[in-house]
């Protein structure tokens, strides 16, 4: 898949997390459901992935104590971060 395509996603994705819309949710599916058929089972699971809400309201560095927002994971050193803008 091109990249083009993947950042639109991931927009999409965005949009649909901070409003919550069911219109977006539905442009979103539909989306899916065209990809399925050019991509493959597992590029779809990483879609549903990215689209899932993050476990935790806020991570953080163990390291620097910098908040990070929603995620999945907090950091324990700086140089794992490195690359991601604190909230």
């Amino acid at each position: 898949m091109n990249t083009e395509i993947k950042r639109e996603i991931e927009k999409i994705v965005a949009y649909a997390r901070a409003t919550d819309e069911s219109l977006i949710r539905l442009h979103l599916e539909i989306l899916i459901a065209m990809i399925q058929r050019d991509e493959s089972e597992k590029f779809t699971k990483s879609l549903k992935t990215l689209f899932r809400k993050p476990h935790f309201e806020n991570v953080s560095c163990s390291q620097c104590g910098k908040s990070f927002g929603p995620g999945d994971h907090g950091y324990s050193h700086c140089e794992a971060h490195l690359k991601r803008i604190p909230a």
